[in-house]
Order: structure tokens, then sequence, then C-alpha cells
């Protein structure tokens, strides 16, 4: 199996315009409005997937109100005249317990660490076990192409589900041989439950034959930030225990955590997961890339203006990338959780997560911004658990 570009989405949502409710995020079964110059029609919030009128307005470049995304899933306000009697039977039964819980109420053992000194020393030390200097080999040169299959040894699955019936729904970034950095919201799915399994050193999720050689493991707890707060999204970020550590190998080796403060504002970044390819497909089974751009606050914060609480943009916190061009490239939903990376070339190639992907519009829009948690702010917290005792 070999690892393929991230081409995240079709022609068909490169000519369409889509919108985001201004208020706060309306969840499956949600009442909602769509507005447009005919009329505003009322909805319920559904699956993309389910109502054919939204497909046949991205086709033809009309408008779609965005309710929000459930890990893979584009939720939509549907007009109420175009969902299926059977569709509505489903949506009337859904109640408020249907919605994400608090995920403080998570029935894992959560921690609140406490301990900031020398923030950064610990993860420079980690950074160099991992990745010792190959002897005879000083700095490495760039360009020679490397193998794909062991391009991101860092990059984990996260499971949901039954054992038999694993849905791989967020990513990760291995951090240590016991330690998986992700984002917060991936703790709990609305329609799985808890995150329960990680998978390390895999290309493509459902296939055997592939040339990688993956490690499957049990979460055995998951740890949410104190601070997450779910209708800003600010602090998108937990460390999830794995059962045992991670046997190191060219497919699977902890990632390096950013330190240095800020990031030059030309370099290229990279951001990785198994998200879907466009607005209206199904995730993809293989491990995708896709290059991006840092983009500057005072811009994100313009496109995010009208998004309610998720529009806050916190620079401190978040950090936006994507496109700054008429081409189509950010992440999209089904990547939550996985890392922005930097590469380093200093002892060989390795990479250096400096955010964890959040949020986003609805993607496929040029010119638009992915909002990622951004890795520095959180050191202190990230290495007293991690590498603290």
């Amino acid at each position: 199996m070999f690892l393929i570009p991230l081409t995240l989405f079709l022609m068909l949502v490169s000519c369409s315009i889509f919108f985001s409710v201004e208020n706060d995020t309306l969840y499956e079964g949600d009442p909602c409005i769509n507005s447009n110059p005919n009329g505003d029609k009322n909805g319920r919030c559904l699956s993309a997937y389910k109502c054919s009128w939204a497909l046949k307005q991205i086709r033809k470049g009309g408008r779609v109100v965005t309710c929000s995304f459930a890990q893979m899933t584009p939720f939509i306000c549907c007009p109420m005249d175009q969902i299926s009697p059977a569709d509505k039977t489903y949506l009337e039964s859904l109640t408020s317990t249907k919605k994400p819980t608090n995920v403080t109420t998570n029935p894992y053992n959560f921690e609140i660490p406490d301990g900031k000194s020398n923030v950064g020393a610990l993860s420079k030390a980690k950074c160099l076990e991992y990745n010792p200097r190959p002897e005879g080999i000083g700095t490495a040169a760039v360009g020679g192409e490397e193998s794909l299959a062991e391009e991101f040894p860092h990059m984990a699955a996260l499971g949901y589900g039954a054992a038999d019936d694993k849905q791989w729904k967020c990513g990760g970034s291995l951090i240590s041989f016991k330690h998986v950095l992700t984002a917060a919201h991936c703790i709990y799915s609305r329609d799985f439950g808890n995150v329960k399994y990680v998978r390390l050193g895999d290309l493509n999720i459902a296939i055997d034959t592939d040339l990688a050689d993956p490690q499957d493991f049990n979460v055995t707890r998951a740890i949410v930030h104190p601070s997450y707060d779910s209708k800003t999204v600010r602090n998108d970020i937990a460390v999830l225990e794995l059962d045992r550590p991670a046997l190191l190998t060219k497919y699977v080796k902890p990632a390096c955590l950013y330190v240095d403060g800020e990031i030059r504002e030309y370099a290229e970044i990279t951001a990785t997961g198994w998200g879907v390819t466009e607005f209206s497909g199904s995730p993809s089974s293989h491990l995708l890339k896709v290059s991006l751009k840092l983009i500057d606050g005072d811009d994100c914060k313009k496109q995010y203006a009208n998004n309610g609480p998720r529009g806050q943009i916190d620079d401190a916190r978040q950090v936006c990338a994507g496109s700054v061009d008429e081409t189509i490239r950010d992440t999209c939903q089904g990547d939550s959780g996985g890392p922005l990376q930097l590469a380093n070339y200093t002892y060989g190639k390795h990479y250096h997560i400096i955010g964890i992907t959040s949020f986003g519009k609805a993607c496929g829009i040029t010119n638009s911004a992915g909002i990622y948690t951004r890795v520095t702010f959180h050191l202190p917290w990230i290495e007293s658990l991690v590498f603290g005792n």
C-alpha cells in the first residue's frame, strides 16, 4: 500500500458556497432554517449522506447550511419536505440524550496534573531519545524520497464501538511509548461512545496486505484538558494512555513536540489523517496528507467572525492553517485529532507536532483555514502527564 496525496475535495465542492449556522452548534435532529433568496425553509439537521436535496444543491453550486460535523459525518440543514418518512421517524425519536455528554462525565479516570517548570526541556530530551543522531551523519540533505510506508510512524488511528467491528473515527499522534496526543472532542463519539482502541503503524486501515506493520492497543485512560470548552473548542486537547508500551519499529515511532515558540511564517506544514476526500464522500481507508501554510491570526478571525463561539479564535491557544490562494487545501471531517506537523532534518527526517486538528468550516472552500490546537501553549500540561514521572 502507498500513501497518496490528500485530494480533499471534488470539483462539485469547489463551485459550491457553504455557510455555517451563526448560533451555537446544532446537532442531528435539531430544528434549523435554510435561508435563501427564495424564502426561508424550516428543516432538521440531518446527515448530508441522507439528504439528496443537499447533494443536488452542491452539484448546481447552490447554498447548503452546515449544522455541525460529528467525526466523519457532516450534518446539514435538510428542508422538511425533502426528508424521507423513514428519516423523519428516526429524527423524531432522537432526544437530547443523543447529544454529546460533557467529557468530564466520561467513565475513564480523568486527572488534572499540575507542573510547569522547565517547559520544553523534557520534550527536547525525549526527541533526541526517539531520534538519535546516526553515526557518521550530520545534517541530512533534503530531497531524497523515503519510503512512504514509514513517512509518518507516529500516526495513530482512534477506534470506537465493538471489538469485532471497530470504527476508526479520529486520529492522533504517538508522543511516547504509551501516550497518544489527540483532540478532546475525539474522546467521545455520539454514535459509538468512548474511544477504546488505538492503531499504530498502519497505512490502510481496511486491509492487512499493505506494506505497513500495525500494532493495536486498548485505551486504559483518557485525560482531557481540564479547561476544554466544547462551545468555543478552546483547549481541544487530550492524552490517551495505552495498555502497554508500543514496540518501536520503522513503522512505529513517537513524534517530537514542537517547543521553539513562533513558527516561521513561510514554513510548509503537513496535516495527516484518514478523513473524507470530499464533502459528500466516504472516509478514506488510506492515510492521507496535505501540505498547508500558516494563516495570519487576523485573517483567520475574519474568516470565522460569523461562527458564534467558535469564531472567537485565540492566537495563543490555536493555530490557523490552510490554503492561501485559490487552491482547495485544508483538513476535512475525519482528520480530527490528527497532527499538524513540521518536518525536521537535523538527525534524519522526523516530525515535530505543532498542532492538533480541531475544527473548520465546511471543507472544500478556497482560501479557507482550519483551526488547530497549539501544542506549545499546552506543553506544561502535556509534559507533566507524559514525561513527569
